[in-house]
Order: C-alpha cells, then structure tokens, then sequence
C-alpha cells in the first residue's frame, strides 16, 4: 500500500535556516514533499500555484507577518480551505488570538519540540483528509439527487400529435447542468420548451424545476407564448435574486388544425428549420435570457410547416462539443471556441438525413456529435428535440 505522505506536500515559509533545517530533516525524513518559500510574497506565490496540503507558516517574515499571509489566503477562493499551522516563538496569549483571527488551525512553538512538531502536523493532514473525503462524498450525493431531480422532469414519451413526428434526445454530461426539454399538450395544441439553466448540480436542477412548474402552471391562465414568457421571466428574476441564474430557453406553440408554429427566442441557440426543398432557415433570438432582466420585451416569431419541413430545438452541449484531440489543444479548444461541432455541422446532418424516420435522424446527429467528442465525457448535457410535418394519415 502506497504512503499517503509520499503524495502529500508540505508548503514552508520560513526565512531562518536553523528552523529550515530542522524541518527539512523531521518531515523530509517521515517521506512528505517539501516546498519552501522565505517570504510571504513568495509564500502567496506557491500556495495559489501549487495548492499544498498543509502550510507551515512562520510568524515573523520579511516583507509581511504571517498572520497577513494567512488572512490573505482564507480570503482567497481555491486556497482559503488550505490548513495552515502557524511557527512562532511568540507564546503569549495575544499572538496566538491574533493567530486564530487570521485564520490558523494550529500553532507549534520554536524550537520545535520533533516529537509534538510530527503529531501536529499529522493530525491536521489526517483532519483535512477526512474533509476532504466528506465533501467528496456530500458532492456525489448532490449530483445523485441533481440527477434524479433533472429525470423526473423530462417527459416520459413523446406525444402524439396528429400531422406531426415528434423525437427527442438527452445525454448528460459529467456533472449534473439543467438542460430541459418538455411537451404540453392542450386541446390537441402542442406547446414545447427547450431550456438550459445556467450552472451545473443541484442548484440548476432546482431551478430548473421550479421554471417548468411555472410554465406549466401558466398554461392554465394563458395559451400566448409571449404572455407565458414574460410571466415566467417576472417569476425567475424575483427567485434568482443576486445568485446570477438565468435560463436560455425557446417557448413554441404548434396548431395542427393551420400547422402554424409561433416561438419566443430568449437568448438559446437558434432553432433550426429544415425545409422539405433542403432551404435552411433558423430563428434567432429575440429577447434576453429568462431571469436577467425584467420586463422581457419577448418577440413572437410564426411560420407554417409545410409536408416535410423538420424543425430542431437543441441546447449547446449539441453545438459546443469540443473535437476528440490532445489534451492541450482540447483546454485550447474550449477556450478559444475553435474545433467545435457547431451550427454548420448539425445543419448539415439535419439536411443531410432530412428524408429518413426521425428517430434515425435524431439518432444519428447524436452519434455523429458523440463520434467528434470521443471518448470523454460531455462538458455540457446535450438535448434535441426534432418535429416533422407530415400528412394527417401518418
């Protein structure tokens, strides 16, 4: 079994060389990796970079006291966790009250006695383990109860319409986001949603949830999609508060007895409308994202589907899929948004496959997306939601 403190490091800010040597000999010897830094910049520098398990910060450095140091980096995200043990020679109560305020875990007198030196040290690296370990295990129960949330808000099946086919999609990426897709019909009318909740875990999963609930909840007072919009839009931006949530989503309505389909556009990826002559048109974006700003100011946009015509809703996990390649160019992919699956090849899949049964077109956009992406795991959930007009005997 490998020792857990050959893969533990140990962060030392510390300027005297007689305290350096000592603790070079007590804890390289016990087999941790040693980083050493003599100034509290230079402390700041390592620990923000390389993130250590434990800090052993002296009290009196160079250029700032430790107790800086160390109010500084508990002010810090990504580093304000890091256990820190503070060296001091100062023994009065005052110090160490100091010490606690700034945010230290524990303090060790010099000179160091080895034997208390060694089980402090220890006790705090077993302490931040076990921590560790509990807040991996609370996040994968999050992301469980995310998961199970996000499931039982997608649609069972699809409905069946007359005049219309009707497939859809879903693959979860690795964490947990809050992309939705639902059917509600009314009065043989057909209403969809299309949406993708900012974030990722639980928090999106629920308010997620609580924008389908309102949705649905305005369908009994109103059937105008702009109405529906503006209403959901009021609800959100009172329920995000200062979180900064928001919710890109397509609202449509479709009318089988004229196969006219109106659509309000709130900052989501542009529906894309595959005509039975291969002309391709899409729908862009008329108001903000639900939950930004208040009111919407949301824009119906209306066509007819004629025999033939395949309209696709998707979220950007369809389209922001980043190509199969090394790690390096993948971190640059995303960052640049280059090496993408993108618009022009879902179009090209749908136009291309327009004439086949629509679970095989939905299928093999998928696949064709998953055969880019590789073998990782999705960076966002994918959904896809396809309608064909047919005749009224199909």
């Amino acid at each position: 079994m490998t020792d857990p403190r050959a893969t533990t490091s140990v962060l030392i800010a510390d300027d005297d060389p007689v305290a350096l040597r000592v603790l070079r000999l007590l804890l390289g010897n016990r087999g941790y990796r040693l980083e050493f830094a003599e100034t509290g910049a230079a402390a700041l520098k390592a620990a923000r970079a390389t993130k250590p398990d434990l800090l052993l910060l002296d009290v009196n450095l160079p250029d700032m006291d430790g107790f800086e140091v160390c109010r500084t980096l508990r002010a810090e995200a990504g580093v304000a966790e890091l256990p820190i043990i503070m060296l001091t020679a100062l023994t009065d109560r005052g110090a160490r009250l100091k010490g606690i305020e700034a945010g230290a875990d524990d303090f060790i007198s010099k000179p160091f006695d080895h034997v208390e030196l060694a089980a402090r040290v220890g006790t705090v690296l077993r302490l931040n383990r076990y921590r560790r370990v509990q807040e991996a295990q609370q996040f994968q129960q999050q992301l469980e109860m995310a998961c199970a949330i996000q499931q039982q808000l997608l649609p069972r099946a699809t409905p069946r319409i007359r005049g219309l086919q009707i497939a859809a999609r879903y693959r979860p990426a690795a964490q947990v986001g809050g992309d939705l897709y639902d059917f509600i019909v009314r009065d043989q009318h057909l209403y969809i949603v299309a949406a993708d909740v900012s974030g990722h875990g639980v928090a999106s999963a629920i308010f997620m949830s609580s924008a389908r609930s309102v949705v649905r909840s305005m369908l009994d007072m109103t059937t105008d999609i702009t109405s529906i919009a503006e209403g959901l839009n009021a609800r959100m931006v009172e329920d995000s508060g200062d979180s900064g949530m928001f919710v890109s989503a397509v609202i449509a309505h479709y009318d089988p007895s004229t196969r006219r389909i109106g659509m309000v556009n709130c900052g989501h990826p542009e529906p894309i409308i595959v005509r039975a002559d291969s002309r391709i048109e899409t729908v862009e974006t008329s108001a903000a994202p639900i939950g930004v700003i208040a009111p919407l100011d949301a824009v119906r946009w209306e066509t007819t589907l004629g025999c033939g015509d395949l309209l696709c809703f998707y979220t950007d996990g369809l389209t922001e899929a980043v190509e199969a390649v090394d790690s390096v160019d993948a971190v640059k992919a995303v960052n640049t948004g280059t090496n993408m699956f993108g618009l022009t090849r879902v179009q090209g899949s749908l136009a291309s496959n327009a004439g086949i049964a629509l679970d095989d077109v939905a299928d093999g956009l998928v696949a064709s997306v998953e055969r880019f992406h590789g073998k990782r795991a999705l960076e966002d959930d994918l959904t896809l939601v396809l309608i064909r007009q047919v005749d009224d005997e199909q």
